[in-house]
């Protein structure tokens, strides 16, 4: 049984416990998989990585809504998530603070081979993804290597290559038009993050 089952089966059932509040957890934020979980009948959505204000203004805005229906105006329909083509602010390299709050619960030593091992693995994608640029490959195979890359790095604010691969992802996934330059723009990112890394060690 997975989450959207479950979801179903909560709110089939009698009494107040079917409408308990319930925000989806997810590796993306696709917009199929979205509309996936609240057509399922969760409340919310939130895609990893995420930080802790994050999810708490996931969940406000998820009460809120309950609220608004229940009290009798109809709630305005959720926006639709943002296509991989609408231009998107750049992030900074670094979130400090999220780093901060991560790495205060860490060890030096910890945070220091983190450090370092993200380095290395950012320097290893940018050789693969230019070896596809040179020999035209597919995107695809590069999908996995990224998702699990930007995905760890994000955990610890590194937060424009967080965004980067997560919008890499989902134009690859949809065969978008400009998955190539999101590609680019994914080494430049690592780029940066290398330089942000070294900086600190």
């Amino acid at each position: 049984m997975d989450g959207l089952e479950a979801t179903r089966l909560i709110r089939q059932l009698d009494g107040p416990g079917a409408g308990v509040l319930i925000i989806a957890l997810t590796a993306q934020a696709f917009t199929t998989q979205i509309s996936d979980c609240l057509a399922a009948g969760m409340n919310g959505h939130l895609a990893k990585p995420f930080t802790p204000e994050g999810l708490l203004a996931v969940i406000e805005e998820a009460a809120d809504a309950i609220d608004r229906r229940q009290s009798g105006p109809p709630s305005r329909p959720a926006p639709e998530a943002p296509s991989s083509e609408q231009t998107t602010p750049l992030l900074p390299y670094l979130d400090v603070r999220a780093f901060e709050q991560v790495t205060a619960v860490l060890s030096p030593q910890k945070v220091e081979a983190f450090l370092r091992r993200t380095a290395l693995s950012g320097e290893s994608l940018l050789v693969d993804l230019q070896a596809v640029e040179e020999a035209s490959g597919s995107l695809d195979d590069l999908v996995e290597e990224v998702h699990r890359f930007t995905g760890s790095a994000g955990m610890f604010g590194f937060a424009r290559l967080s965004d980067v691969g997560r919008r890499f992802e989902q134009a690859v996934g949809a065969s978008a038009s400009d998955a190539g330059s999101l590609a680019g723009e994914l080494g430049v990112a690592i780029e940066g993050t290398c330089q942000e890394i070294y900086a600190r060690l």
